[in-house]
């Protein structure tokens, strides 16, 4: 009987099974299942492996397999991610200036969103990947914008080789210079938790499977110790709390509307140490073919440049 590897244990090939069927469901279902064109459908379809597109579930089990792979020989010994031959940290970084509308990102954006959140793990050892959350009641006052719905791109990191008093320490220093600023109704824009032994596998999953909830944010009055905290004109302060649920089929297809021209490996950072292990992963998932004349190149975008 075969031991289960570091992908098994990861559950990437369970949770993307559930996505896949969840994501036909939701072609078939949403009230804006009308923008979707044949091209749209043939996208969620098995592709060849090296695919790698961003709102395929089998692109996902291939590219995390792969990846899986290279972290578990570095940190694992090649083992199934019971045990890691260091400390790790889960570091999460968000930036208001990284929320953008749900339409989708030009290949400048995208760029840019990568540089200003990369910017705090300059230096160090890292393996990151860009994700999108979607926020479903929170207008884009500071873009003046209607749209009650956004995205805010945010990273998920391991990060190694500095300790987690250190890393705090850093971002706090960062976000006094104007760096990973607060998003506008109050949520912290950056985390760092030590990555417990056992806890990889499903670390390398939460940043590589496919966005399963929406964000909705609310205020609530503010209550310490079980007294309403006033303010100087006698009015209860308020605060804001974020909570989340399961996609529904309306946010879903947003979702893969701002993520259908995206491909993993594009969305995929890596800094230090972790620089060798996304090179290697991108010569697995993308073998060297001869090039073939009439096929489009996969960054063309229809006019506009938006997804």
């Amino acid at each position: 009987m075969n031991m289960p590897s570091f992908f098994d244990n990861s559950r990437i090939a369970y949770w993307q099974t559930i996505e896949r069927s969840r994501m036909l469901s939701t072609f078939e279902s949403s009230r804006k299942r009308h923008k979707l064109s044949p091209v749209d459908r043939h996208r969620i379809k098995p592709q060849r492996p090296d695919q790698l597109r961003a709102v395929n579930s089998h692109s996902r089990i291939n590219w995390g397999r792969i990846v899986c792979g290279e972290l578990a020989r570095f940190f694992c010994d090649g083992g199934d991610g019971t045990d890691h031959n260091q400390e790790i940290l889960f570091v999460t970084l968000c930036d208001r200036a990284c929320v953008k509308s749900a339409d989708g990102l030009t290949e400048v954006e995208l760029s840019e969103i990568k540089e200003r959140l990369r910017y705090g793990l300059r230096g160090l050892n890292y393996f990151a990947v860009v994700e999108p959350a979607l926020y479903v009641n929170w207008q884009l006052g500071h873009h003046r914008r209607a749209a009650k719905q956004c995205i805010s791109w945010h990273i998920h990191a391991l990060v190694w080789g500095i300790t987690k008093k250190k890393m705090q320490k850093r971002l706090r220093a960062l976000k006094k210079r104007g760096w990973y600023q607060k998003l506008e109704r109050g949520s912290k824009p950056t985390s760092v938790k030590p990555i417990g032994l056992g806890r990889l596998p499903r670390a390398v999953a939460y940043m590589i499977k496919s966005p399963a909830f929406a964000y909705r944010v609310s205020a609530v009055d503010c209550i310490v110790n079980g007294i309403e905290v006033i303010d100087e004109h006698g009015e209860v302060q308020r605060r804001f709390k974020q909570s989340k649920w399961p996609l529904r089929h309306g946010e879903r297809l947003t979702l893969y509307f701002a993520m259908r021209y995206l491909y993993l490996d594009d969305l995929t950072l890596a800094g230090g140490q972790g620089r060798p292990m996304l090179a290697n992963a991108k010569r697995l998932a993308r073998p060297r073919r001869p090039p073939s004349l009439g096929l489009p190149n996969r960054y063309r975008r229809p006019p506009g440049g938006r997804g």
